[in-house]
């Protein structure tokens, strides 16, 4: 009975899990995970009692209409295009069906094995999740490396000098950053927490708790701004003795600009980089090194 059980189990589960995904899919509909495998796991049940009741064709029929009627208030309840989905996904099951069949019927030879017999011994449900995992892999690596390519000319790394001490730090032109210093209207390069961290040290980390910015420098002071989430932020804004961008192996002095150093890491590249570069430093503040 394992032997036969189990099979059920796992093509039903993840035959249904794909044809609702793939309709989701198809129609450009938010993905409802929840819903999926809802209906996945009333789809197995019912693949796993039906054959043990005796009953008419008739009902038979009768309760598999039902139960599509089901998966389909499941999936798609309260959705506009209700109707226009459970006809797609009826449609996909019976594409998957007949695709089945005719891989059976191509094997097997006879329209009664196509029928009755499996098209492999391994589980078509197992075929069908090693490749959903790969579609995700795929996925999931196709979104890595077209993130590389599309920021690899934007990535670059920076060498500063504040406080008598150099740091080296890595940096991404991030052209949305249009923040400007309020007092001198200086483009900010955005440091993240760890970098900011590095530059302030203990002594200065200690000054900056007890809001005693004029002990980290004369020029230190606060800038609000208001983060993509229109939330109020604070930067410290300090201004460095050197400030040096490399393109390539070659160093370039920008000038006119201003860090603003944060103890809290946001979203995106800031996670990823030390710094966000100011689109403004590019190309008229640059001051060749020779």
């Amino acid at each position: 009975m394992n032997v036969y059980i189990e099979p059920v189990l796992i093509d039903n589960f993840f035959i249904t899990f794909l044809l609702a995904l793939l309709t989701f899919k198809a129609l450009s509909i938010k993905v409802k995970w929840l819903r999926i495998s809802i209906a996945a796991m009333l789809a197995t049940i019912t693949a796993l009692v039906f054959p043990f009741i005796d009953i008419h064709f008739a009902i038979g029929l009768t309760v598999r209409f039902a139960l599509f009627i089901g998966l389909s208030f499941i999936l798609f309840f309260k959705h506009k295009r209700f109707i226009l989905a459970s006809f797609v996904f009826l449609a996909f099951t019976f594409a998957f069906g007949g695709a089945l069949f005719a891989i059976g019927f191509a094997i097997h030879g006879t329209l009664y094995y196509a029928l009755t017999r499996p098209v492999t011994n391994i589980p078509i449900g197992l075929i069908l999740l090693v490749a959903l995992l790969l579609y995700f892999f795929i996925k999931f690596l196709t979104r890595k490396l077209k993130r590389v390519s599309l920021t690899k000319n934007l990535t670059t790394k920076v060498k500063l000098e504040i406080f008598e001490k150099n740091h080296e730090f890595s940096a991404f032109l991030d052209t949305g950053n249009m923040l400007f210093d309020k007092k001198t209207d200086l483009p900010v390069v955005v440091l993240s927490a760890s970098a900011s961290l590095k530059i302030l040290g203990d002594s200065g980390l200690s000054a900056l708790l007890r809001n005693k910015l004029k002990e980290i420098d004369k020029s230190a002071r606060h800038m609000e701004y208001a983060g993509a989430n229109g939330k109020k932020n604070k930067l410290l804004i300090l201004e460095p003795d050197n400030f040096l961008v490399f393109f390539g192996q070659t160093p370039h002095k920008i000038e006119g600009i201003v860090l603003g150093l944060t103890l809290t890491n946001g979203n995106g590249f800031i996670n990823q980089y030390d710094m966000l570069l100011h689109p403004a430093i590019y190309p008229s503040n640059i001051v060749p090194q020779t």
